[in-house]
Order: C-alpha cells, then sequence, then structure tokens
C-alpha cells in the first residue's frame, strides 16, 4: 500500500488593518516558502494594501499548503511635491486618503492655496486608527511685480499718449496688442491698448488701458461784411457747434460787434464740450473816408447885401446844405444876418464823409447916418495897420469899440466917451494882424452897430 503524506498546515494570520506595515510570518519548520511578492524567506514585511499569499513545502514528500491574508494599510496616502516655484500661487493638495488635515498654517482643509515663499507641511489622519501621515513642500514665489500702463485717459484729436510698462523687475520682453515690443508705446487713436511682460525667471503680468481720442469741431468765420468804411461796425460770426467761443480782439460769443480803424484780422478760437478746439480767422477791409474840406469862399465873412458866391469843396463832386444855400452857391441875402453852417457832403468808394464851415453875414451900413449913435465913418477900409473911426453922435455919452475876427474872437478893445461933436478914434490892434476879413464893433446905449474891414497882406 501506498504512504499517504500529510499537506503541512500553514496560517499567516486573519485579515487585518494596519498604519504603516506589517510583517507577515508563515511560521518554521518547512522544507521552503514562496510568497506572492516572489519573497522565499519565513516572513514578509508589507506596507501597502493587498491580499498576500504564501505557499509552504513539507518536509517530506513535497507536499505543499497555501495561505491568504487581506492587508489594510490605513496610513493616509499624501504626495506633497518636494519643491514648487511659482510666479502667482499655488494649490497643494494632501489627497483625499485622510479624514483629517492639520496644515502649518492652520487650515483643516483637504487643499491651500499659497502666495508666500516658506516651507509648508500637511499632518493626515485616518480616524479608524488614527494613523497619520506628514509630508512637506518648499513653495518659492517668484518675482512678478504689477505694471502700470496708466489710467484709461481722453484726449483731443492731434494729441497722443505715451503708454509705459516700465517695471522694477528684470524684464525679458514686451508684448503689445499693436504687435510692439518696446517698454513704452505712443499712441493716437480710439482703442483698448494691453501689454503681457515676461520676466528673466519666466513670469508674465498684464495691464491695459483704454484710450478715447475726441474729434475736434470745425471752426468757422465769417464777416456780414468784409469791407466797411471807417468808423463803421459789421458783425462778425462763428459757427462749429462748441461750448465756447473766443475771439483774438478779447470778445466771447458766437456773433460780435467791431469797427476797426484799418484792415484787420480776426481769430476765433472755438472750444466743444470735451475742450477741444479749433481756430478760424476772418478779415475785415476797412476803406478810408474821403478827406473833405471847403474851399476859399467860406474863409470870409460876409455883408448881406454881398452877391451870392460859388462853393467849392475837396473832393469834387461833393454836395453842399445849408441855409442860404442852394445849386452850390451861397446867398448872404437868403441866409440873413447870424452865423451859418454849411456842410459839405462827399461819398468815394461808397463811403461817405462831410466838413462843416460857418459863414458869417453882417449887416454892413458902411457911413450911415444912426439914430442912435449918429454918423460914423471907418476909414482906409482895406487897411493895413491903423483904423481910424469918426463918430458924430447924436448924444454924448461912454461907448465902446471892439475888434473882432471872423471866428468872433476880440483882438482890440477901447472904451470911449463921445462929445456932442466930431470925435476922432485910432485903432491899432496890438498883435500882428494876418490879412483877411476883420469887424469893428461900436456899442452905445445897449446898441451895436458892425463894420465890415479888410487888412490887406503886408
Amino acid at each position: 500500500a501506498e504512504a499517504v503524506i500529510t499537506k503541512p498546515s500553514v496560517n499567516i494570520g486573519a485579515d487585518t488593518m494596519v498604519c504603516d506595515s506589517l510583517a507577515i510570518d508563515a511560521g518554521s519548520g518547512y522544507a521552503g516558502y514562496n510568497w506572492s511578492t516572489n519573497d522565499t524567506t519565513q516572513s514578509i514585511t508589507v506596507s501597502s494594501d493587498g491580499s498576500y499569499i504564501v505557499t509552504v513545502t513539507g518536509t517530506s514528500g513535497g507536499c505543499t499548503n497555501t495561505d491568504t491574508i487581506d492587508v489594510t494599510i490605513a496610513n493616509p496616502t499624501v504626495s506633497l511635491p518636494d519643491s514648487v516655484a511659482t510666479c502667482d500661487s499655488v494649490t497643494l493638495d494632501a489627497g483625499a486618503d485622510a479624514d483629517i488635515y492639520n496644515w502649518s498654517t492652520g487650515d483643516a482643509t483637504q487643499t491651500i492655496t499659497v502666495t508666500k515663499t516658506g516651507w509648508y507641511s500637511i499632518t493626515a489622519t485616518d480616524d479608524s486608527l488614527g494613523c497619520e501621515t506628514y509630508d512637506s513642500s518648499y513653495v518659492e514665489i517668484l518675482s512678478s511685480p504689477a505694471v502700470d500702463i496708466g489710467p484709461d485717459t481722453s484726449f483731443c484729436e492731434g494729441g497722443s499718449v505715451t503708454l509705459d510698462a516700465a517695471s522694477s523687475a528684470t524684464v525679458d520682453s514686451y508684448s503689445w496688442n499693436t504687435a510692439d515690443t518696446t517698454q513704452m508705446i505712443t499712441v493716437d487713436s480710439t482703442d483698448s491698448y494691453s501689454v503681457t511682460v515676461t520676466y528673466t525667471n519666466g513670469c508674465t503680468v498684464t495691464d491695459s488701458a483704454d484710450v478715447a481720442v475726441y474729434q475736434n469741431p470745425v471752426a468757422n468765420a465769417s464777416a456780414e461784411q468784409m469791407s466797411i468804411c471807417e468808423g463803421d461796425t459789421t458783425a462778425l460770426t462763428a459757427t462749429g457747434g462748441a461750448a465756447s467761443y473766443s475771439w483774438s480782439n478779447g470778445q466771447s460769443g458766437d456773433t460780435i460787434p467791431v469797427a476797426p480803424m484799418d484792415t484787420m484780422m480776426y481769430t476765433v478760437t472755438v472750444t466743444d464740450t470735451n475742450g477741444c478746439t479749433d481756430m478760424d480767422s476772418v478779415t475785415v477791409g476797412v476803406k478810408p473816408l474821403p478827406n473833405v474840406s471847403v474851399n476859399g469862399a467860406l474863409d470870409s465873412a460876409y455883408c448881406d447885401s454881398d452877391p451870392a458866391v460859388t462853393l467849392t469843396g475837396t473832393p469834387t463832386g461833393g454836395t453842399f446844405s445849408g441855409p442860404g444855400v442852394s445849386s452850390g452857391m451861397f446867398d448872404p441875402a437868403s441866409a440873413g444876418e447870424g452865423t451859418h453852417p454849411v456842410t459839405y457832403e462827399v461819398t468815394v468808394n461808397g463811403c461817405t464823409n462831410s466838413v462843416t464851415d460857418s459863414a458869417e453875414v453882417e449887416v454892413c451900413p458902411g457911413i450911415a447916418e444912426r439914430d442912435d449913435i449918429g454918423r460914423i465913418d471907418i476909414y482906409p477900409n482895406p487897411f493895413t495897420d491903423l483904423v481910424s473911426i469918426e463918430i458924430q453922435p447924436v448924444k454924448s455919452g461912454e461907448a465902446t469899440i471892439e475888434m473882432v475876427n471872423v471866428m468872433g474872437e476880440v483882438i482890440h478893445y477901447k472904451e470911449v466917451d463921445l462929445k456932442s461933436k466930431l470925435n476922432t478914434i485910432t485903432i491899432q490892434p496890438e498883435e500882428q494882424l494876418s490879412s483877411g476879413v476883420y469887424f469893428i464893433r461900436i456899442k452905445k446905449d445897449d446898441k451895436v452897430e458892425p463894420f465890415k474891414l479888410i487888412r490887406l497882406s503886408d
């Protein structure tokens, strides 16, 4: 009969849960060991979850037997990177194996986000056995200071703004959305401008600014009359839909009056609600007034018995008007006694000017018998230096004698006491008289008798 060999008996223990590792022992007294881990020793130490199988060989007959144990490692698995280099921030994740998390920052969450350089550690705990796992990581936040290219801005057409991406750190490159690659760009159109700055450590930062460019108003200046006569006024008008109008002569408003003495250019500055401006100019021509004068005849005074005289003026072609004036003639008789204005008006190139002179008309009796004074005789007439006056008064009494020029100014004055006989009075003015017309006025008892004299040139 064949001999029956009994299989060896082996027991590596019941399924179990441990924190870190487990030593599994198949026992002694076997000829050989073969584990599912390929180990061939009596015992093995395991540190990961799994089913572990051992096959043992008996010492006789080569019979074998197996046993299995399921091992659960309860210690949480945590795997932080040894070190991290980042530009802004990094999130550290302790994994989902643990039930309790305790970070060196005081946080108790599975993940934390860090923004500062330094060491960060985590202790992860399993609730079932209280198993703990510790891990740490060094985080370096690389330098990447922000850049500021300036605030949103606006300006008027024709202007520009420089955007500067200056930084305190070492820059590797600049990349603008305009395709420029310089630190600064100058722009003059409406748009949103952005730049990405790359530092030598690989970090990047971005900034942007909106630029608005306002269209300038269109100024237009005009004159109601482009050419005026000296002394006249015209109106200047400006358009452009502006908030204000400022003129070079200090006036403001869209319409202003001007009265230039000479041809002049006026410039208006038009400003709109955005503060944008435009300028335009208009020139107003000034035509001179004719230089008007009355010639000859009115340089003299007249007796009411003198004949009418022809009036002449410069420039020719004008019109005379005034008392006693008709068809370019002055008639002393028509004008009557007194001082009369005579006006000469001329229009040249559309500009009118006038001058007013005066003509004095006196009642000139010559040698006459006066009821109130008596007989009066004045000689010589014309005269050069001396004038003699003979008066035979009706009655004696005081009288005054005045010599006046055509302007009515008294150039000689004398008081006399007339006797009831022939009185002879000599008049010799103190000042040298120019040639022309003069008058002698004899006043007595509130009566005045005028006489016209002509002084000859020396």
